[in-house]
């Protein structure tokens, strides 16, 4: 992963920069934090056409919490999305990150994160009460597995982790 994190200029007061990482291919990857609530993200962008899944993308995240909710925002037009979600427990850095694999860590069981004709939706409790796991520890690895995409070009995935 390549840091992409600067804290010059310094956010405004109230506000937390926004923290973004980037894999060895240009994948970008972000978080942040508002009063106890995390959002973790992945975006995805086909250019002129939509993207080919699947699509893997994955975060460390570096703090502990409990999965509360998802969104999916699609800013270019109506279409529909489908992320299964996955976790793996991680090590602090310097260690290297554990890859979530996606079937044997998929913790959204069979209500995946999902954009149905539309350019958002989300989900709260819910949206994630079959889900096998929804605590976070620190350094887990959290995997966005895009297995269906249409009529879209660039889309965001996102989760929400109450601290």
């Amino acid at each position: 992963m390549k840091d992409l994190n600067s804290t010059t200029p310094a956010a405004p007061g109230g506000y937390k920069n926004i923290t973004w990482q980037a894999d060895v291919n240009g994948h970008v990857s972000g978080y942040f934090h508002v009063s106890g609530m995390h959002v973790v993200a992945v975006a995805i962008d086909g250019g002129a056409s939509t993207p080919s899944t699947p699509i893997f993308r994955w975060v460390q995240v570096p703090y502990a919490g409990t999965i509360v909710g998802w969104a999916v925002v699609n800013v270019d037009a109506a279409g529909s999305l489908t992320c299964e979600i996955s976790k793996k427990a991680g090590s602090a850095p310097p260690a290297a990150p554990s890859v979530p694999n996606v079937v044997t860590d998929k913790i959204s069981a069979s209500a995946p994160a999902t954009l149905t004709a539309a350019q958002s939706s989300s989900g709260g409790a819910s949206a994630i009460s079959t889900w096998t796991s929804l605590a976070v520890a620190q350094w887990d690895a959290i995997g966005f597995n895009i297995t269906a995409a249409t009529t879209l070009h660039t889309a965001s995935v996102q989760l929400y982790i109450q601290e």
